[in-house]
């Protein structure tokens, strides 16, 4: 079965599956094909949700970035992009995927979290919740390396809700990046279709983490980060 075609079945009916493949030249191949599948369907749904938008409002009203790259394109920045943000983001929202345990928990400490990104946009609380992640990525990451005895319930609680929590952190991922924007009072909800690109990614990062490790996933975040970057300071 095709790289592409087990990730389309994949999305049909997600389902937890204990897997992981070494790197080989295969695996870059397969990552290069979901890449180019992802900014297909990117581009794709970037340019549906701009037209629909374009029908309903102004150019004046459509929400503004709280930041561009381009404008502020300093070795920090870069870096953060690059690297740190899509470490944070793959381990609050992909690493646990593979644990059965933590799906249990971590849904609802992501649920925390992108609820006070979205409704407290201020300095103080984006410092909270900026501590809040690293404190949530700390406990990820040392919890993840723990080995607790699965029961029959645990089983069973994956196998029927793994299906909504898969979707749910992609959608929770995407939801997140309406902190990107610093205006948006004209839109209103609205707003949550211009996260849509960002959706995309969470499925397929979510995916890469899942049939892979999370190592691919981190790089394969990284590398679209890399070429967001690069487009941006040639362009």
């Amino acid at each position: 079965m095709s790289i592409i075609r087990e990730f389309t079945t994949f999305l049909k009916r997600p389902h937890y599956f204990e897997h992981k493949e070494k790197w080989s030249i295969q695996t870059i191949g397969s990552l290069f094909k979901l890449f180019g599948l992802k900014l297909v369907l990117t581009i794709i749904v970037y340019m549906t949700i701009t037209y629909i938008f374009s029908l309903f409002f102004e150019q004046s009203e459509m929400p503004k970035r709280a930041s561009s790259i381009r404008e502020n394109m300093t070795l920090y920045r870069i870096l953060s992009v690059i690297v740190l943000l899509p470490f944070i983001e793959e381990v609050l929202f992909r690493s646990w995927l593979r644990k059965k345990w933590a799906l249990v928990y971590m849904p609802l400490i992501l649920c925390a979290i992108v609820l006070v990104l979205i409704f407290e946009l201020g300095n103080t609380t984006r410092n909270f919740v900026f501590l809040v992640a690293l404190a949530t990525v700390s406990i990820s990451l040392l919890a993840s390396q723990a080995e607790i005895p699965e029961t029959g319930l645990v089983n069973r609680y994956v196998k029927r809700a793994f299906p909504m929590i898969f979707w749910g952190s992609a959608i929770l991922f995407a939801l997140m990046h309406i902190s990107n924007f610093s205006t948006y009072n004209e839109v209103g909800a609205f707003v949550v279709f211009l996260t849509s690109t960002q959706l995309v990614g969470g499925l397929f990062y979510g995916f890469i983490c899942m049939r892979f490790s999370f190592s691919a996933a981190f790089l394969s975040h990284s590398f679209w980060n890399g070429s967001l970057v690069l487009i941006a300071a040639v362009v």
